[in-house]
């Protein structure tokens, strides 16, 4: 009811319409009995992600529901997590990525505090162009251009190639 009220409050600042003034208002005046709504305003919804959105940077943990979700999951393991092992979790069995061990001595070499962010094309089914930008405490910003290839395995998507 808080955030609904915040909402409102923000609405009714953001413009100067005479009736949107009104329904904060009346939407302020609601009794504690009315029953509570389950919708989460637009100030507090989760990073997009859909794959169209291509100036979209994400830095979200991503998921394994589509292509740019394990994209984001991937690169959030490396940079975030700083674990190969979750990075290695993320890929096909067969790809042609280094082991565990080689993954986890590269992301020894990243400092800590590092950020990064990404973005995704898609370039045609499971392939997309992938600007991953990454921020190094006290230096530039550095961008990685790639193409990545993920493949769907038993419902779940999995990075298979990194170019």
């Amino acid at each position: 009811m808080v955030a609904l009220l915040g909402w409102s409050v923000l609405r009714l600042l953001s413009g100067n319409d005479e009736r949107a003034q009104e329904r904060i208002a009346d939407e302020a005046n609601t009794s504690e009995s009315a029953p509570a709504l389950d919708v989460t305003p637009p100030a507090l919804a989760s990073v997009p992600t859909t794959e169209t959105d291509a100036t979209a940077c994400r830095t979200d943990p991503g998921d394994q529901k589509s292509g740019p979700g394990v994209i984001a999951a991937f690169e959030y393991a490396y940079y975030v997590t700083r674990s190969g092992t979750a990075v290695r979790a993320l890929t096909t069995p067969d790809t042609s990525l280094p082991a565990t061990e080689k993954i986890q001595a590269g992301i020894d070499t990243v400092p800590t505090g590092t950020t990064h962010c990404v973005r995704t094309t898609p370039i045609a089914a499971g392939i997309y162009s992938v600007a991953l930008t990454e921020m190094r405490p006290g230096q530039p910003r550095t961008q990685f251009p790639q193409t990545i290839t993920t493949k769907e395995l038993g419902g779940r998507w999995f990075v298979d190639v990194i170019n």
